[in-house]
């Protein structure tokens, strides 16, 4: 369920933001990822109410958290793909790619709650 929405997610940023690029080769790297971040969030509410109707019990403290960690999740995949297709430096792309995992591990061990 989760991958294939990051897939799909992935999917609508390359093509879109390469469209983009392509009529707007000026655009800048902030521009290219706000475009995408807009043009995942229309879905991801979507996705987020149709899940949130599935469920039984806290329907609108589940919809607004899913819809967070999906606002989230997609800022950070629209800012990567539009790094590379604009930028075209995969090395510091992976550089980007570590210290996001590094600070998510981070957060992890250290607010780490279990339940």
């Amino acid at each position: 369920n989760g991958l294939l929405l990051a897939g799909f997610t992935l999917l609508i940023l390359i093509l879109s933001q390469k469209e983009i690029l392509k009529t707007h080769p000026s655009i800048s790297v902030g521009k290219l990822t706000f475009m995408g971040i807009v043009l995942t969030f229309v879905p991801g509410i979507f996705f987020q109410f149709i899940r949130s109707i599935t469920l039984t019990a806290d329907k609108f403290q589940y919809f607004f958290s899913g819809l967070t960690v999906t606002l989230i999740t997609d800022c950070v995949f629209s800012f990567f793909v539009a790094f590379q297709i604009k930028t075209k430096k995969t090395k510091l792309l992976f550089l980007f790619i570590f210290v996001a995992l590094g600070l998510l591990m981070a957060w992890d061990y250290f607010f780490h709650v279990d339940g």
